[in-house]
């Protein structure tokens, strides 16, 4: 690759037949960059430790807009039969921007009500789940206790060195424990 510039001064300096190349000009004229850091892909590790959701759960209130958009969704798809379903959000989300609050008002209801449900489904769940936690904890609990007995304390660990002299001392006959101290 040649370079040409219009100036008179530099003209003959990054000529094609200069004794610099493009490479010599890379290296020396550009600080080194150094790469970046990459980490290790851990989805695999999140993916099995993440908990499972439960069946039984009640299901998470809906917002107003999440109301307005399940009304509107059929009639845009009529309106633009061509739109994905990425170009049908962003029409349904300008429409509920531009809504006066005086037609958000039902969908802001519905909303309510449906937070309250859910509220309400949410208390008897938990009450229900701690009522089940607290069967197993006293069936189990009593068990779990008398079948683990207390762990003893590790002793550390010594080096391989101090192992090893240790193991020619006795195995020599040598009981002074005087150069160990």
């Amino acid at each position: 690759m040649a370079l040409f510039f219009t100036t008179t001064r530099n003209l003959n300096k990054y000529s094609p037949s200069s004794h610099l190349s493009f490479e010599h000009l890379l290296t020396t004229h550009l600080p080194d960059m150094p790469k970046a850091e990459t980490k290790p892909r851990a989805n695999t590790k999140k993916a099995a430790g993440k908990a499972k959701k439960d069946e039984n759960a009640p299901k998470r209130a809906l917002s107003a807009y999440m109301y307005m958009s399940q009304e509107f969704r059929p009639k845009v798809r009529e309106e633009h039969p061509e739109a994905s379903f990425g170009e049908i959000g962003k029409i349904l989300g300008a429409k509920w921007k531009e809504m006066p609050t005086e037609e958000k008002k039902p969908f802001e209801d519905q909303a309510a009500a449906d937070k309250a449900r859910y509220e309400k489904e949410k208390k008897e769940y938990d009450a229900t789940k701690d009522e089940k936690k607290d069967e197993d904890s006293e069936e189990n609990g009593d068990k779990e206790e008398k079948e683990k007995p207390k762990k003893e304390k590790k002793e550390k660990k010594k080096p391989k060195k101090e192992v090893e002299e240790k193991e020619e001392k006795e195995a020599s006959g040598g009981d002074d424990d005087e150069d160990e101290q």
